[in-house]
C-alpha cells in the first residue's frame, strides 16, 4: 500500500525536514528517507516535484483505520487507509469454513458459512462436470473483516445417481475449497446414504 504526499514549493523547502508519523499507535514513522522499521515501512523522496510518499508493506487489518500524516514545512496532509482501499486479503482459517452441504430427494442443498474473511469471495458449487455460481445470501460485516459470510442454494440433480461435490471459492489469486463430499443411489438398511470423503480445506495460492 502506497501513499504519496505531494507539497507546494512555497511551502516546502529542499533543505526541510520531511517525514511520515501515523499507524497503529500514531507514532513517528519515517523521517528524510528513513524509517523506523524497514521491514514495515518505505520512504522515497523525489526532489524533483518536492514530493515524498511512504510504501506500507504487508498490509493487514492491524494497519487499516488509522490515520497517516506526512510534513513537510508549514504543510501536512493527513489521511485514514481503509480496508476497501487496499489489496488487503484475509482467507478463512480451517475451522471458519463450515459446510453443512446435503442431498435430499434427488436435491443438492448447499449450506456452506465463512467466517472472518476480506473481501467478500467468488463461490460456486462443483458436482460431477457441472459448475454453479452461488450468490452471497447473507453477510455480517465487522470493522476489518466479513464476521460471517454465507451461501445457500438448492440444486436438482435430475436423476442423478451418484454425485461428488465441493464449493470452491476465489480470491483474486487465491482460492480454497470445502471437503469432497459423495452420494450413491445405494440401498444400506432401505436409505439411501451419504458418503463423506474425509479431508482438509484445500488453499491454492
Amino acid at each position: 500500500m502506497k501513499l504519496k504526499c505531494i507539497v507546494s514549493g512555497g511551502a516546502c523547502q529542499l533543505n526541510q525536514t520531511r517525514q511520515w508519523t501515523g499507524g497503529k499507535g500514531y507514532k513517528l514513522i519515517a523521517l528524510n528517507g528513513y524509517t523506523t522499521n524497514i521491514s514495515k515501512y518505505e520512504m522515497k523522496v523525489y526532489k524533483s516535484d518536492l514530493s515524498f510518499d511512504l510504501t506500507v508493506k504487508n498490509f493487514s487489518a492491524d494497519d487499516a483505520y488509522s490515520e497517516y500524516t506526512c510534513l513537510c514545512g508549514k504543510e501536512q496532509y493527513t489521511e485514514m487507509l481503509m480496508l476497501n482501499k487496499t489489496e488487503y486479503i484475509r482467507m478463512p482459517l480451517y475451522d471458519g469454513v463450515v459446510d453443512n452441504s446435503y442431498v435430499k430427494d434427488m436435491k443438492l442443498y448447499v449450506n456452506v458459512t465463512l467466517v472472518k474473511m476480506h473481501p467478500l469471495p467468488n463461490c460456486s458449487v462443483q458436482y460431477n462436470d457441472e459448475t454453479t455460481i452461488l450468490n452471497t445470501n447473507d453477510y455480517k460485516k465487522g470493522q476489518n473483516v466479513y464476521d460471517i459470510i454465507r451461501y445457500n442454494a438448492t440444486i436438482s440433480l435430475n436423476s442423478l445417481c451418484s454425485i461428488t461435490w465441493f464449493v470452491n471459492c476465489t480470491v483474486r489469486e487465491k482460492s480454497f475449497h470445502t471437503n469432497h463430499k459423495q452420494y450413491k443411489c445405494e440401498t444400506h438398511y432401505g436409505n439411501n446414504f451419504i458418503d463423506v470423503i474425509s479431508g482438509v480445506v484445500f488453499y491454492l495460492l
